[in-house]
This record gives structure tokens, sequence and C-alpha cells, in this order.
């Protein structure tokens, strides 16, 4: 028992240690120019620009360094990350469980969707299906059925993740169904 709550301890400060960074990198005037493209509104902490470290060496770094928490690890922080609201903090998760994609199955497909109890605006529902979830409805690594089910959900924003998901399997000639 004391595994599992090492690995829980472990993403909790992971996840202290990416909102301190993002609280002391802060920056509200970047922030602002954003929230015309969100109108349920938008929370962020204004380093969302792709030059940023950010977004770069210190994903890098951060994965890097915490790389033994593998996927299921990285699902259970994205799912802290999410609860903020905060845009950078559920676009780093992202980030993480895309350079992940090759370890997911159904089991950690699930967690995945549990993430949609946090998403609070339309970007991340569409990068998320469009750099993890197509990708794996086009390998085959879960069934479209998994993401069809979606379509009953309480939350908007995993409802709209099932067509967005699809979008990506009109570029590729492999059947899914």
């Amino acid at each position: 028992m004391a595994a599992p709550k090492l690995a829980r301890d472990r993403v909790a400060a992971l996840a202290s240690e990416i909102q301190a960074y993002c609280a002391a990198h802060a920056d509200a005037d970047k922030a602002l120019k954003w929230t015309r493209y969100f109108k349920e509104g938008y929370e962020a902490w204004g380093i969302i620009d792709k030059d940023d470290p950010f977004f770069n060496e210190r994903q890098a770094e951060w994965l890097e360094k915490n790389g033994s928490l593998g996927l299921r690890g990285f699902l259970r922080l994205g799912t802290l990350l999410f609860a903020s609201g905060k845009y950078e903090e559920g676009a780093i998760a992202i980030r993480f469980v895309k350079e992940l994609r090759d370890q997911f199955d159904s089991a950690t497909f699930a967690l995945l969707g549990q993430w949609f109890e946090g998403v609070r605006n339309w970007a991340h529902t569409d990068v998320l299906c469009g750099e993890v979830i197509s990708p794996l409805l086009q390998g085959g690594v879960i069934p479209l059925e998994a993401v069809a089910s979606w379509r009953a959900s309480p939350h908007k924003f995993q409802r709209r993740a099932v067509p967005v998901a699809m979008l990506g399997l009109l570029k590729t000639d492999t059947a899914i169904m």
C-alpha cells in the first residue's frame, strides 16, 4: 500500500510544482488577450506563448524527472491540473499524455475520460482529441464505442469530443467500424 500513496504524493508534488511555476510566470495582459476566443469563459495564467519555456524545456524536464510515474501517474496529474481551471495547466497535462500515447489501453483510456469533469473550454477538447484520442482510434488502440459512449455525458465538452475525435478518422483509409 505504500507505493500507491508514494505515487499519489509524487503526483501531487508535481502538480504543485507546475502550479507554482505558472503563478511565478503569470502575465495578466497575455491572459486577457486570449479571452475573446472563449465565450464560455477563460481562466489563464497568461503564459501560453509557444516560445515560453513552460511549453518546451520545462515540460521535457518534468516528464524526464517524473517518467517513472508512467501513464497512470500522468493521468492522475491531469485530473489535478484540470481541476484548477487554468488553461495552461490543462494544456501541459495534454502534452504529457501525448508523449505517453503509446502506453494507452482501454483501461487507461477510461481514466482519460475522467478529465472532462474539469475541462472548461473547447480548445482543450479539440487538442485532446486531435493529439491523443484520434490517433488512438486510428491505431485501433481504443474502439469507437469507447468514445461513442460519451454522447450521454453530463459534461458538454466530453460530448463535444465524440464528433471532434472522429474528425481524425476522415484523414485515414482505415476502417474502424
